[in-house]
């Protein structure tokens, strides 16, 4: 069979009405669309938030694009390009993130926040000159090389995953100086993520024990659930926050983007906090324990400036 055949045979099986392929999956793009409009009727707040984090976080690298090709930066400073590589990376996943959530998939999008709240702690670190590309990547005597050996492959990944325990330990584990209470949320918080990703349990959770427990109909497309979205809503202030405390880290000396941007990331620095500690009016103690958490492991400000660990 050939590629014409191949194809020809696809279309001549699932063409339906007016000779559309896959016709069944128009009723759930309306379903997404639809979920779409319903969100943005009904959470403005987090899409003002959200929205003009986009903005900012945009400006921010293109500010980083201009100063790179104008090689404004330091000799002393080799890894500044991959750092400004991490946080486009950075952005595009909370943008997939986020139109996951627009289209009816806020707990797939909280699976795309788990490695985003991971990649703003390491970011955190190299700020603060806890690591260094070299050490994360785990691969100091290879990182120019163009190919790696399956025995460096695996010897780099080992020191990579060591690396990354370390720096876990020390920004949100025992060594961080974190309280014990505040501690523990953290590892509540994060273990919420785990499970969503291995398995998908807060997807069947909040979206389908309705209908095991025979008291909903079963939706295949995405149908509209408050908690699933607050979930998402949540957890993407919080990383939202991480990676906003970060940005200033990009700037080759403290206040280079100028008073505007720095007036900005106030703006957004305390719009966050705002965020973050509305589910401490609701009683929730994971709020304290984040605030707390950014407040020591994430200082940066608009004086922060990009170093890197001799």
């Amino acid at each position: 069979m050939n590629v014409e055949e191949w194809e020809a045979r696809l279309t001549e099986t699932f063409s339906g009405p007016g000779g559309v392929i896959g016709a069944r999956l128009l009723k759930i793009i309306e379903m997404e669309k639809a979920y779409g409009g319903r969100l943005v009727r009904t959470f403005h707040g987090h899409n003002v938030l959200a929205d003009s984090f986009a903005d900012f976080y945009i400006e921010t690298l293109q500010k980083c694009n201009q100063g790179v090709h104008r090689d404004e930066l330091p000799r002393e400073y080799p890894d500044y390009p991959l750092t400004v590589l991490d946080y486009v990376v950075n952005f595009r996943s909370l943008r997939a993130a986020a139109n996951l959530f627009t289209c009816g998939y806020p707990l797939d999008g909280y699976c795309l926040l788990r490695d985003l709240k991971d990649r703003a702690v390491f970011l955190a670190a190299l700020a603060a000159s806890a690591t260094s590309w070299p050490a994360l990547l785990g691969a100091e005597q290879f990182c120019t090389s163009d190919r790696l050996t399956e025995q460096e492959f695996q010897a780099a990944r080992k020191r990579r995953v060591k690396e990354e325990r370390r720096v876990r330990t020390v920004m949100l584990g025992a060594r961080s100086g974190l309280p014990l209470d505040h501690l523990a949320e953290l590892r509540r918080w994060e273990n919420l993520f785990h499970y969503q990703v291995h398995g998908s349990s807060l997807t069947i959770a909040f979206e389908g024990i309705g209908w095991l427990r025979g008291q909903e109909g079963l939706s295949i497309g995405p149908a509209f659930n408050e908690t699933a979205a607050a979930t998402y809503m949540n957890r993407t202030g919080e990383v939202g926050w991480m990676l906003l405390r970060t940005l200033p880290f990009l700037q080759p000396k403290p206040r280079a983007f100028g008073e505007d941007w720095a007036r900005k990331w106030a703006v957004l620095d305390e719009s966050f906090r705002v965020c973050v500690l509305s589910l401490d009016k609701l009683g929730k103690p994971i709020a304290r324990a984040i605030v707390a958490f950014v407040d020591a492991r994430f200082a940066f400000s608009p004086d922060t400036a990009y170093g890197e660990r001799a």
